[in-house]
């Protein structure tokens, strides 16, 4: 089976991704009436969608078709639990028995049939197309088995959406409103399936069904967390309350404690003997409660319980008014959210972590950058920072006009330093050599070891008539420079060969090329002297 991943694809995935994030929500609410058969239709709406996924990324028509056949147990899963979710909603004191469930099960059961043996009878795709180029679509051709099956889902629909329209017109004002949430989340599905039963999507062979579920699902889940502690199924208030993991405060409006269920009792340590008292009796140790239960407006806070270990709540303080706009009371919802506090400073000490790691790592890498560009034994720049470095500077003062002077300077008769004093004599004089040559020069000039005994110095903008005698007293300083070693003192002179920039070279390497020839100019004529290149034969 070819697996091409197309944005049509990635979209059902994210689809069935959000499905399985609000199914693990509505689990945390599953003591609410209808709830239960809620979640497992988000279950059957993610089955749906990754199906659907599979289905648009796979390239060969017959795992296409597979896949289709399976969407339909996904479909109509989802279509069936929606019924028991309406039906349980609207009429919490009665549950479905097997019977009424086994029946609702039976329409869907022969849709899931139908597309199954397709093969054998063509009674739902008579045939298939290729959809739009580029889309990895095929268009399935619908056959009276497939208006069969749109007739059992609009059914189902109306089934649900008639049960809840009766239910409204006996309903209070707020559970009207929350009936109206749910009906407008059975708009979707009813809208997608009549688009795509008659063709009418904007993408020929997109089928949108399965993402229309995913917001009926958002509608239900809304109409759920927003109203579930008393209106959603009133008859069940008494046992919600009781049962719920948040805690639940309820104030009058002089500040006496009227309820609190279980939960808050457990968080904040409080006795069965506190109904009736002063809140500022109560909650004296949590100066950010009371501050809740003296605001008159909609506020939230966070205390800290002292335990071992801590334990941190969230509260949420909602302020209850009389229809004459008096102060009756006061809601406040606890919730424990320790776990997070924890996992938030867990995090926050990684971070402070990981970013003294990076110093460290930052810091590293500089000392490892440095070293790549630096001598080990002089200090001074090596020949690979030289190359990089160079032509840069040249191509800066072509544009500016002016010169860069280039200077090679080769220790004169290093061997004999060698020879006399051992390697490590000589490494201890070219150690004093370069850090010679590092006093000698500006911030912005480039003092380089480019070989053995072999110097270079870069002076970009160094005046003309700056440079003999700069470069004299550079001699004249190697001249005089004794280093003590075992009780012996080691000396040399040294040669150089001059360059400039542009008079000898319109590139670093001519540049180079001239200074070196001036060298061995300066060396022929004598040692113990820098030559500028043209000047005594250096050319």
């Amino acid at each position: 089976m070819s697996i091409e991943i197309t944005p049509y694809a990635i979209i059902f995935f994210v689809t069935a991704l959000f499905a399985a994030v609000v199914t693990g929500m509505l689990w945390r609410h599953r003591s609410t009436p209808g709830s239960e058969p809620l979640t497992w239709m988000m279950v059957f709406v993610c089955w749906w969608n990754l199906a659907a996924g599979l289905e648009a990324a796979t390239v060969e028509q017959s795992y296409k078709i597979l896949w289709s056949q399976i969407e339909y147990i996904g479909s109509s899963g989802s279509l069936v639990l929606l019924v028991f979710f309406v039906l349980e909603y609207t009429q919490p004191e009665k549950r479905l028995s097997l019977l009424q469930r086994a029946l609702l099960l039976v329409l869907p059961a022969v849709n899931v049939l139908l597309a199954a043996t397709n093969d054998w009878h063509r009674l739902v795709w008579p045939g298939f197309e290729a959809g739009p180029v580029g889309s990895n679509l095929i268009v399935y051709q619908h056959g009276p088995g497939f208006y069969l099956v749109m007739l059992v889902v609009y059914g189902y629909l109306a089934i649900a959406i008639i049960r809840l329209i009766r239910t409204a017109r006996h309903a209070s004002l707020l559970h009207r409103r929350q009936i109206g949430i749910l009906l407008w989340g059975m708009v979707a599905p009813l809208a997608a399936s009549i688009l795509y039963a008659f063709d009418l999507n904007l993408l020929p062979g997109m089928d949108i069904v399965p993402l229309s579920f995913l917001m009926t699902g958002a509608f239900l889940m809304a109409g759920i967390l927003l109203y579930r502690l008393f209106d959603l199924a009133p008859v069940a208030r008494e046992r919600l309350v009781e049962n719920m993991a948040d805690g639940l405060l309820v104030l009058d409006g002089r500040g006496r404690l009227l309820e609190y269920n279980p939960a808050v009792r457990r968080m904040l340590g409080l006795g069965q003997d506190g109904l009736g008292k002063d809140a500022e009796l109560l909650f004296a140790r949590w100066p950010e409660l009371m501050a809740l239960c003296e605001s008159e407006q909609d506020t939230q806070s966070e205390i800290v319980v002292e335990s071992e270990p801590p334990c941190y709540l969230e509260m949420h303080n909602s302020i209850l008014w009389d229809p004459q706009g008096r102060l009756t009371g006061r809601l406040i919802l606890v919730r424990d959210v320790t776990r997070r506090r924890n996992t938030e400073i867990a995090l926050q000490r990684a971070n402070e972590r990981l970013q003294a790691q990076l110093f460290e790592i930052r810091v590293l890498q500089a000392q490892l950058q440095e070293q790549a560009i630096r001598d080990p034994l002089t200090g001074l720049f090596n020949r690979r920072y030289l190359e990089e470095t160079l032509p840069r500077e040249i191509a800066r003062a072509g544009r500016q006009s002016y010169p860069i002077v280039v200077v090679m300077i080769d220790i004169d008769l290093f061997k004999r330093v060698n020879d006399t004093f051992g390697h490590e004599g000589g490494d201890h004089y070219l150690k004093a050599f370069g850090s010679l040559l590092m006093s000698r020069v500006r911030r912005e000039d480039i003092a380089c070891r480019y070989g053995g005994e072999e110097f270079l110095l870069v002076f970009p903008g160094l005046p003309r008539e700056c440079i003999v005698g700069r470069l004299a007293q550079i001699r004249e300083m190697i001249e005089s420079l004794r280093v003590p070693y075992q009780g012996s003192e080691i000396s040399a002179t040294a040669s150089g060969g001059i360059a400039i920039f542009p008079d000898h070279g319109g590139s670093s390497e001519e540049v180079i090329r001239s200074a070196d020839l001036a060298l061995y100019a300066a060396k022929a004529a004598g040692r113990n002297r820098m030559l500028l290149f043209g000047d005594s034969g250096a050319n």
